[in-house]
């Protein structure tokens, strides 16, 4: 009878390790899918800004080599709002700079917490392992 409690006990543990294994898997697979979706999302919205950026950049060439023409025609010089308007373009490349950092930390962040969990489910298989061990015993 000890022996029969014995195996009820290391059988009911071992379901309970398949289960907790199932459990953390299946979070693992979340976490992933999680992972992948907010990369897809980042590098989509930082594909957004940069062209965003790019555009702006253009526009701004574009209008400073207007101005330019114009000055030299005229004979005096206007670039301050030319200035001023790079500079605003160059603030706003480098907030776009900074939100894609914070960004890419996101996704790092979401990764680190991917493979933590994978390791948890590793363990867990591991236990598993050793349960079915002793179970067999």
């Amino acid at each position: 009878q000890v022996a029969q409690a014995g195996a009820n006990t290391s059988q009911s543990q071992l379901v309970a390790a398949k289960s907790l294994l199932e459990a953390k898997e299946a979070e693992v697979l979340r976490l992933q899918e999680e992972a992948e979706a907010a990369g897809r999302s980042h590098r989509a919205r930082l594909a957004e800004i940069q062209d965003s950026c790019h555009a702006k950049i253009r526009e701004l060439r574009r209008v400073h080599e207007d101005q330019l023409a114009a000055v030299s025609q005229k004979g005096h010089a206007t670039e301050s709002g030319a200035e001023a308007e790079r500079r605003k373009l160059l603030e706003q490349h480098a907030a776009a700079e900074r939100e894609a950092v914070e960004q890419r930390a996101e996704v790092q962040n979401a990764n680190e917490a991917r493979k933590a969990a994978e390791a948890e489910a590793a363990t867990l298989r591991s236990a598993v392992e050793d349960a079915k061990a002793l179970s067999s015993k």
